[in-house]
């Protein structure tokens, strides 16, 4: 039985050196059909189908949705290197005032800098599991989503 499976193995192996291709590997892969022997299995998948491919299904819509806001989550990033972008005024002035700058620059609050970047939507669910998490009954009021 281990030899078998041994020479399964084998198969795959070559199998997919095949497909890859003698260009790009520089060589020729000589595939033996006798190496191939299917084997017996006890094996069941531990996920129904039907779960596993709600998931990816799930997945990939999240992906693409995620990759078609990309620049602009991005830019929204790249904004948080000033250390006082995202921060609410009032500790923004604080904290400007406490390093010497006399005539503070107000920066977007983070609720209005993902307003900004038009990206409400992709907050809504970690704000959301936030407020679950804290038990909040009403809604957050300082940040309108709609």
């Amino acid at each position: 039985m281990k030899n078998k499976r041994r020479r399964q193995s084998v198969h795959a192996l070559l199998s997919h050196l095949n497909i890859i291709g003698e260009e790009r590997l520089g060589y020729k892969v000589v595939n033996d059909p006798n190496l191939h022997e299917k084997c017996d299995h006890n094996q069941h998948p531990l996920i129904p189908t039907r779960i596993y491919l709600e998931t990816i299904n799930l997945l990939t819509e999240r992906v693409a949705y995620l990759k078609c806001k990309t620049e602009r989550l991005e830019l929204f990033i790249k904004e948080f290197s000033d250390p006082f972008y995202g921060l609410n005024k009032k500790f923004q002035k604080k904290q400007q005032y406490a390093q010497g700058i006399v005539n503070p620059i107000m920066r977007p609050t983070i609720q209005e800098a993902i307003l900004e970047y038009d990206l409400q939507d992709v907050f809504l669910i970690l704000i959301t599991k936030l407020m679950e998490e804290q038990s909040l009954s009403e809604p957050y009021h300082e940040f309108n989503m709609r």
